[in-house]
């Protein structure tokens, strides 16, 4: 299965100036409510979830976890385990671990997150089918692929379901589910769902893309 791309952040890929002039700003900003408010003020909570999305972003899942669970402990702390704030951050949490190949941690951490986001009118809907194809990317690891493709079809519809939905990600998502469906041996369904995600795939970075190629090859040996 496929892992989670993360957002597009093709700037920062290259340009270490962006990343440097982002990451210090985020820093200011989180040292100021520090020193003005206390390191228990929930006007931290907003920061650090930024800070984590973005060192995720850029492939420092490590300490992108640490400022997670940094959030999660103040959003448990002053809103409730239950709030919203608390589920978003697990599920930034969740991700982090899933980047970092620890998919028992991962797993632990999203189905919670999931279930939060899902009592919450108005939760990110993006943050949320990233989640959904993690855990089931986790459970597929398992062995679970019944659950998994429960978990990708979410995925599916919840991105589907939006305007100009995110295609990139959309595919993936396809491609997870072709493998959940072989897995299975629905292999007919893996099929029709891995020419879509080629197809996407095709739109967005043409032909010769590499990640393209080799979900054909995938293709042509089913």
């Amino acid at each position: 299965m496929t892992r989670t791309p993360h957002p597009p952040q093709s700037r920062l890929q290259t340009d270490p100036l962006a990343v440097s002039s982002i990451e210090d700003e985020l820093r200011r900003r989180i040292s100021r409510i520090e020193t003005q408010l206390g390191y228990d003020a929930p006007e931290l909570i907003a920061p650090l979830l930024e800070q984590a999305s973005f060192l995720r972003n850029v492939d420092r899942a490590g300490e992108a976890a640490a400022a997670a669970a940094q959030a999660r402990a103040l959003a448990e702390a002053i809103h409730g385990l239950d709030s919203p704030l608390a589920a978003q951050a697990q599920a930034v949490m969740g991700l982090c671990f899933f980047n970092l190949n620890r998919l028992d941690d991962a797993a632990a951490c999203l189905d919670r997150a999931i279930s939060g986001l899902m009592r919450q009118p108005g939760s990110d809907p993006t943050l949320l089918a990233e989640a959904l194809n993690a855990l089931g990317v986790c459970l597929g690891a398992e062995g679970d692929h019944a659950a998994a493709l429960s978990y990708f079809r979410q995925a599916i519809q919840l991105t589907e379901s939006r305007p100009n939905p995110d295609r990139s990600r959309l595919s993936t998502w396809l491609a997870n589910l072709s493998s959940a469906h072989v897995a299975m041996g629905e292999v007919a369904q893996g099929r029709a769902a891995l020419d879509r995600a080629i197809a996407m795939r095709e739109a967005i970075f043409g032909i010769d893309d590499p990640r393209t190629q080799k979900l054909r090859e995938r293709l042509e040996k089913l």
